[in-house]
């Protein structure tokens, strides 16, 4: 087949499952994980025949697409802070909000050399953008999934930054840590089991449970625990900076005044949702 034929049978495999839109996006982004051709490649070479090898890898992609699966997941890898990211289903694919968070932090310690805990680190996306854009700072990264940090590993190494990625787990965080920070950085759980039946099928049945759902009878928990750490290894005038669920913005707020942090804002996204927080340390 050639590759307006397979885009066809794309776009006929998809319909009636995703938009427009997101076919096409889901075609560029198969092709140029395929043939490394950009989307005006792709239009030029039309007529081109695609190898039997190709077919078949796209017909299986094709086949996790029908069943919700994300195309992150199927390539392997996604792209955040412009950087590019190895994800795996044991870790959360990156969130354009959270590239919000990131740029925040970004812009307010430019130029500056600080400690930097990133808790809940995932696939390392916030800790090695924030390697890649703040060069004096020192970073780290910790996560209670082994999986996780072995893949944040790797994505720090294919982007070119030194983080330091342990296990540590928040909610249980043992005797007192020696490291101390100037900044912890979180993109925590948050989202309450009775808001499951809002999520896509792609989120429920595929992304990580645990790094996504929070009890409804203490839906804040993160924010306490980590509110509580900063008293433990934040140095003095230290900052945290949270995403948060928009749901619970005051109650999140009040989390770290009632816990004697001196100052604590909140921010809305681009598209006007509460979504992040910083509470400073006295």
């Amino acid at each position: 087949m050639t590759i307006a034929e397979t885009r066809k049978k794309i776009f006929q495999a998809l319909s009636g499952s995703y938009d427009d839109n997101e076919i096409r996006n889901f075609s560029d982004l198969l092709f140029f994980h395929l043939l490394k051709y950009s989307k005006i490649e792709l239009r030029m070479k039309g007529n081109e025949v695609i190898s039997q090898h190709d077919e078949k890898t796209l017909d299986e992609m094709l086949k996790r697409l029908m069943a919700f699966e994300p195309i992150q997941y199927i390539l392997g890898e996604t792209i955040f802070f412009d950087l590019r990211f190895l994800v795996s289903p044991h870790v959360l694919i990156p969130r354009p909000e959270t590239e919000e968070l990131v740029d925040w932090v970004r812009k307010e310690y430019a130029g500056k050399r600080v400690k930097i805990l990133d808790i809940g680190t995932g696939s390392g996306c916030i800790a090695v953008s924030l390697a890649k854009n703040l060069p004096l700072a020192k970073i780290s990264g910790c996560d209670i999934d082994e999986k996780a940090i072995e893949l944040s590993i790797r994505n720090a190494q294919f982007n070119a930054t030194q983080v330091s990625f342990f296990l540590f787990d928040v909610l249980n965080p043992g005797p007192n840590q020696d490291n101390r920070y100037n900044l912890l950085v979180s993109n925590p759980p948050y989202v309450r089991e009775s808001e499951k039946a809002l999520l896509h099928a792609n989120v429920l049945n595929y992304e990580p449970h645990k790094a996504l759902f929070v009890p409804d009878d203490d839906p804040l928990l993160f924010y306490k625990a980590i509110a509580d750490l900063g008293h433990e290894i934040l140095l003095p005038g230290g900052a945290i900076y949270c995403e948060i669920n928009e749901k619970f913005p005051e109650e999140t707020l009040r989390i770290f005044y009632g816990r004697g942090y001196k100052t604590a804002e909140m921010r809305r996204d681009i598209n006007g949702k509460p979504r992040m927080i910083k509470a400073v340390i006295n």
